[in-house]
């Protein structure tokens, strides 16, 4: 098995192309993902279109600290 990522993998994406790696499920194939991994929610901005941002609350580490 391979897993196929690039620079728009992001958020769970970015974990699952982690835990893939580490498990030594197989290699991953494509480019270096966004390494976007953090928690949403909690704090919402809205813009005066209608939009909103979702401002990240949480980050995550490797068994590294990194």
């Amino acid at each position: 098995m391979a897993l196929l990522v690039n620079g728009e993998t992001e958020s769970g994406g970015d974990q699952f192309a982690y835990l893939f790696k580490q498990r030594g499920i197989g290699p991953l194939v494509g480019t270096r993902t966004k390494s976007a991994m953090s928690g949403v929610g909690g704090v919402r901005v809205p813009f005066i279109d209608g939009g909103l941002a979702d401002l990240p609350n949480a980050g995550y580490y490797d068994q590294q600290g990194s």
